[in-house]
């Protein structure tokens, strides 16, 4: 259901549309658009705000099987606010904010050249329980299970497939910085993230990656080329003074292993399946326990 009012003014080549309130299934919304020059060089700019609804009984409304997460209160309270401007080459969406269960991301976004789908961002999450929107414990266990039994018989070719989307990589035009004051992941806290990227014609950048976890810190780049006939893979990582009773606190539950430890990761491989780049990446791995404690 739409309610509105739409003005156009053909003296001024205008228009205007005012939507009070726009219903699609569980969703309300409501906003605004103006275009000027309609007729010759058209431009709009608007703004569109909805109100909290759950994103589980909403992809339920349209046939779409809802994830399901260890947290049943996840990806129930969805809320979106932003402001818009453009033409029909280009469109830019800023400010921007997404709320998701207890996090809000925040920034702005833009498709700078619709012919070419070049995108730019620029986002900053406060914070997110990762763990939350895992897959149930019990679900995930019996899902392994299952895939046990064939993948025994057919070790040999496990780890074959590609491992890298190249063809989506190499139509990618991305430029772009995110940030994150927290993120959980295995229930270890992951905090100050920032990262910037860079994405084209098959060349793909990760660079100014930075975090600070198990009471360490972590930076490096991670470049990936598909632009010949093989991906490349070019990871420079530090992960320094971690902590590794917590770090191995999530997997195993008696503590066997204390101190802090060190991990350099300069490394180049080339392929696209898990078992060569792993056999690759582990032969220049520089891994220092000096200091820890069995």
């Amino acid at each position: 259901a739409i309610q509105g009012d739409v003005q156009v003014d053909q003296n001024a080549d205008s228009a205007e549309v005012k939507l009070t309130s726009l219903q699609f299934a569980n969703v309300d919304a409501s906003g605004q658009v103006k275009a000027s020059a309609v007729s010759t060089a058209p431009t709009f700019n608007g703004n569109l705000k909805t109100g909290t609804f759950d994103l589980k009984e909403l992809l339920k409304t349209l046939g779409i099987d809802s994830p399901q997460t260890q947290d049943s209160a996840a990806l129930t309270r969805v809320q979106a606010d932003l402001a818009f401007s453009g033409t029909p080459q280009q469109i830019r969406i800023a400010p921007l904010q997404l709320k998701l269960d207890d996090s809000t991301l925040s920034g702005e976004a833009a498709i700078t050249d619709v012919a070419t789908q070049a995108v730019r961002f620029d986002l900053k999450l406060d914070r997110l329980d990762a763990d939350r929107y895992l897959p149930p414990e019990a679900k995930a266990a019996s899902t392994a299970a299952a895939g046990a039994g064939p993948a025994a018989t057919t070790s040999s070719s496990a780890g074959k497939g590609d491992l890298i989307p190249v063809d989506a990589l190499r139509s990618l035009n991305v430029k772009g910085k995110f940030a994150a004051g927290e993120v959980v992941v295995k229930k270890i806290p992951v905090r100050d993230i920032g990262l910037s990227v860079r994405a084209q014609n098959g060349d793909v950048q990760v660079n100014d990656l930075a975090a600070k976890l198990l009471q360490g810190a972590l930076a490096g780049s991670i470049g990936v080329d598909v632009r010949g006939t093989q991906p490349k893979i070019a990871t420079k990582i530090d992960l320094n003074n971690l902590q590794l009773k917590d770090l191995l606190a999530p997997f195993v539950p008696v503590e066997v292993l204390t101190g802090r430890s060190s991990l350099n990761l300069n490394t180049s491989t080339q392929g696209n399946d898990m078992d060569t780049l792993l056999r690759q990446a582990l032969g220049q791995l520089d891994l220092n326990l000096a200091d820890g404690v069995l």
